[in-house]
């Protein structure tokens, strides 16, 4: 061993003023594991595990047509980025596109087509489809918006079998193979630790949580086809315009992104990530997302579209706050194990209570703002509400970023001390944090 000292508190000995520990000694420095795990062992093993859960089940969308090889792969280092620093968002973008997929799925089965399956609702979503008009330029379409055109006899049910969905997805099964294999190791380690009372460090707990929303994350994408790069073009003889006239009044508003724009069906009262989606775009500006820019109409879709909810049933909003909660219940672990100096074991607490009382306080704002959007609206700017977001979004836009820059402020912060603190409390452990698991105790002896 190197750099290495060693204090052995009394039996019963305080930690940390509040945490007794009995018989503990305690490593401070770097440690070889000649014998055992070292420092570099629990280093090596967390950041692999992390990589693999940042990278591999990571599914972009359709990239702009022509763009350069390194561009996409610096778009997809981005996301690992994003994915290290917030798993948790990556997951909710699951989430989210899963459920509009689903809502393709029922939107095709509505018109008699039911195998129109997932995975084509997924292709359709990422920008798989791109309508080619005699009028306008091409522009992707997503399974909401090709359903209507086939609906109004404007484009032909598209005959795509699953094969050929299957031959432009890239997923690497061995890549993911490799990940699966990696964190059931690791999970399995953690579980060992805990059943032989070995203490693990605050940067394997951060792992776990990684795991938690890797593992959630995947099954969620599972029928997300990964770096498809040429989309299917699917010609109409029908002008834009005739397509915008024939739909009335709702085609009538400038678009945004597309001419299509007016499919989008409004956001859902109940709709509770709507709000949280709109205020992290509105506070980072697209720094953290592929904010859709560039001229009009978009080219390719942005890896956080997906179409609003219709509405949020129980089960799925049950589902979502068993996500939220034991992702934060992870860190919650935490609470009572060893860190080098106890301000670091309080900023923690701190960071876990703040996790819960950003959640619990949006809640709280999302039911009170739904109740009161249409006197808000109404009183501030004489004006139509039916949801938070109407209500919110005539406000001037600094105002918006003054609000809920706190929010997003405190909860970024927060949790990256989480990180930060899981690789420097590695400086000073407990000295069973350096033991491996003995897994000859978990086989049967005659």
């Amino acid at each position: 061993m190197a750099s290495l000292s060693v204090s052995a508190p009394s039996t019963n000995a305080s930690l940390n003023g509040n945490t007794t520990i009995s018989s503990l000694n305690l490593v401070q420095g770097w440690i070889h594991g000649p014998t055992g795990r070292g420092t570099l062992d629990i280093i090596q093993s967390c950041i692999v595990t992390i990589f693999l859960c940042s990278w591999s089940m990571l599914c972009l969308n359709v990239p702009i047509q022509g763009r350069r090889r390194w561009a996409l792969l610096k778009l997809k280092a981005q996301w690992m980025l994003l994915t290290i620093l917030w798993p948790e968002l990556t997951l909710a973008v699951a989430v989210d596109q899963w459920e509009s997929a689903s809502q393709g799925v029922e939107n095709f089965s509505g018109l008699g087509y039911s195998q129109w399956t997932i995975r084509h609702a997924f292709f359709a979503d990422v920008g798989g489809f791109v309508l080619q008009a005699p009028d306008f330029p091409s522009f992707p379409i997503d399974g909401q918006q090709l359903a209507y055109l086939f609906e109004k006899g404007y484009i032909p049910y598209p005959h795509v079998d699953i094969d050929i969905i299957r031959d432009k997805n890239k997923a690497d099964g061995f890549a993911r193979a490799v990940m699966l294999i990696q964190i059931s190791w690791f999970s399995l380690q953690c579980i060992g630790r805990a059943i032989q009372h070995l203490s693990l460090s605050t940067f394997e707990l951060s792992t776990v949580a990684s795991i938690f929303c890797a593992v959630n994350t995947l099954y969620f994408w599972y029928h997300k086809p990964l770096d498809v790069e040429i989309p299917i073009y699917l010609q109409t003889e029908t002008r834009i315009a005739d397509i915008l006239v024939n739909a009335g009044n709702e085609a009538s508003n400038p678009y945004s992104l597309t001419p299509l724009d007016f499919l989008v069906a409004p956001t859902s009262r109940t709709n509770v990530t709507a709000p949280w989606w709109a205020g992290l775009v509105i506070v980072f500006d697209g720094i953290l997302f592929h904010i859709n820019k560039g001229g009009r109409p978009i080219k390719s879709f942005a890896n956080t579209r997906k179409a609003p909810s219709r509405n949020s049933s129980p089960a799925t909003l049950c589902y979502r706050l068993f996500l939220g909660f034991g992702y934060l219940g992870i860190h919650f672990g935490g609470w009572n194990m060893y860190f080098p100096t106890s301000t670091e074991q309080t900023l923690w607490r701190i960071a876990c209570l703040l996790f819960v009382g950003l959640i619990a306080t949006y809640f709280v704002l999302f039911f009170i703002g739904t109740l009161l959007c249409r006197r808000i609206a109404k009183f501030m700017f004489n004006k139509e509400a039916n949801t938070v977001l109407d209500a919110a979004m005539p406000f001037p836009r600094w105002t918006q970023v003054i609000a809920l820059l706190p929010f997003y402020g405190s909860y970024s912060i927060a949790r990256i001390y989480i990180l930060v603190e899981g690789f420097i409390a590695l400086r000073r452990l407990p000295l069973d944090a350096y033991t491996s698991v003995d897994w000859s105790y978990f086989i049967p002896h005659i």
